[in-house]
């Protein structure tokens, strides 16, 4: 049985590594201690409650003592990427590794130490060191099933507690029915005789599950049908879509409650996704974004970067797309290395906003070694693939300024006129382009769900 797990709460992230992006592990019970002394500050705060319930699942999910997350300190709250799946785990795991293999080799016991002229050389012989340990099969250990038995009673408890403080929120809901579900389903698959199977997983039923799903969906029901666009990451991100869907598969009780979930499913996928909004660089003043996309031409590129199978317009041959590429390999994947609304796998309004994060001396312009990373991707043969000749560095091709703020102009699209200043005094605009699926490839029935 495929557990069902919690929908995302978007969250901007605070990052003292902007332009890098990538969370650390840290030990399950240092993020909890830190959680429990601002529960002890603020009691009555249900979202404290359900951040130390989001902490404690991971640790379960991923059989895991340690958990990514962005922190920077004690005195902030953590917070959590999508990583807490399988694939995405074992990635930021084998980061980890390889950044606590360098560190003792630049004499440095951990990245806060990092100097700004450390960092790229840094970062990118992590990401090397990373990619060989994926080569090889190195997997992170793991904790043992009565440890994780431990963590997934605690996360019940928290979520608990967070709905006892708040009996409005769908989400609280949703994310412990998500974690009863997969206590149960853990308890089916591994031996009990010798394990000490705490109280609160021991009773649970799939009744109890049902109507835990059932209440996240009554109570997230009426504000989501007012949804006047899918938010990125399509009907997952959705908490009465997810709780829907949870309650179509366990069973619903009556042909009542089948037609309700049914219904309220449809009427979601009949609504259109917000636009993805990659940010282009095309030559000054033309009158509009059009002259610079291709209409004839649809490409299967993941500029989502959820990895969903869709068909996508494109650009011309001639139309910049600005992208991430640190380590000069040319190999542009997903929308997660565009700037966009999913660079670096975090959220953002626009394409501008995870720009501004690489303005490191809040000057509105990025120059000199702000620029570092940052590459023009211009697909010559329109086929939707790069290639190292179609991915330039920006400071190869001569750009030496990069402005961060992008202005509501032609269309309601954010752009910047002059937004690229060349070496050679030559400016050229940048544009948020605002560009939707033209259909989904295939939709599949099996969701999963990001914790946030």
């Amino acid at each position: 049985m495929k557990p069902l797990w919690i929908a995302i709460l978007f969250l901007q992230c605070q990052l003292s590594f902007a332009w890098f992006a990538e969370p650390r592990l840290f030990p399950a019970d240092r993020l909890a201690k830190s959680l429990l002394e601002a529960i002890k500050e603020k009691p009555k705060d249900a979202e404290n409650f359900y951040r130390l319930g989001r902490v404690y699942y991971l640790a379960f999910h991923n059989q895991s003592y340690l958990v990514p997350a962005y922190w920077d300190s004690d005195n902030e709250k953590p917070e959590f990427t999508d990583a807490w799946r399988d694939e995405g785990f074992e990635r930021w795991a084998r980061w980890n590794e390889a950044s606590q293999n360098i560190l003792p080799q630049m004499n440095l016991e951990s990245e806060d130490e990092l100097s700004e002229s450390q960092k790229d050389q840094f970062y990118v012989t992590v990401r090397k060191s990373a990619d060989s340990l994926k080569e090889v099969g190195w997997e992170p250990e793991r904790i043992d099933a009565q440890l994780a038995l431990d963590f997934a009673e605690k996360a019940v408890k928290s979520f608990e507690y967070a709905i006892q403080l708040n009996v409005d929120n769908g989400l609280y809901r949703l994310g412990l029915a998500s974690v009863q579900e997969e206590a149960a389903d853990f308890l089916q698959k591994n031996s009990t005789s010798t394990l000490n199977i705490p109280r609160n997983l021991s009773s649970i039923t799939k009744d109890q599950i049902y109507n835990n799903y059932l209440q996240a969906f009554v109570l997230s029901e009426p504000e989501d049908r007012k949804l006047d666009g899918i938010p990125p990451g399509g009907l997952e991100a959705i908490v009465s879509a997810e709780a829907a869907r949870a309650c179509l598969r366990l069973g619903p009780q009556t042909n009542e409650e089948q037609r309700r979930f049914s219904d309220h499913i449809k009427k979601l996928e009949s609504i259109k996704s917000w636009s993805i909004t990659p940010i282009l660089i095309t030559p000054p003043n033309l009158p509009n974004l059009s002259p610079a996309l291709a209409p004839d031409t649809h490409v299967s590129f993941d500029i989502e970067g959820f990895g969903r199978e869709a068909k996508w317009p494109w650009v011309k041959p001639e139309t910049g797309i600005l992208v991430w590429d640190p380590l000069e390999e040319g190999k542009i994947e997903s929308g997660r290395q565009l700037f966009g609304n999913y660079t670096w796998q975090i959220f953002w309004r626009d394409g501008f906003e995870p720009l501004q994060r690489l303005d490191d001396d809040s000057n509105g312009a990025l120059e000199g070694n702000e620029l570092e990373g940052l590459a023009i991707w211009r697909d010559r043969n329109g086929d939707g693939i790069s290639d190292r000749t179609e991915v330039e560095p920006v400071r190869s091709i001569g750009v030496k300024a990069i402005h961060v703020d992008g202005i509501e102009g032609v269309d309601s699209i954010l752009c910047r006129r002059g937004g690229v200043l060349l070496d050679s005094g030559e400016e050229l605009d940048l544009w948020d382009w605002m560009v939707e699926p033209l259909a989904l490839l295939h939709q599949t029935d099996k969701f999963t769900h990001n914790v946030k």
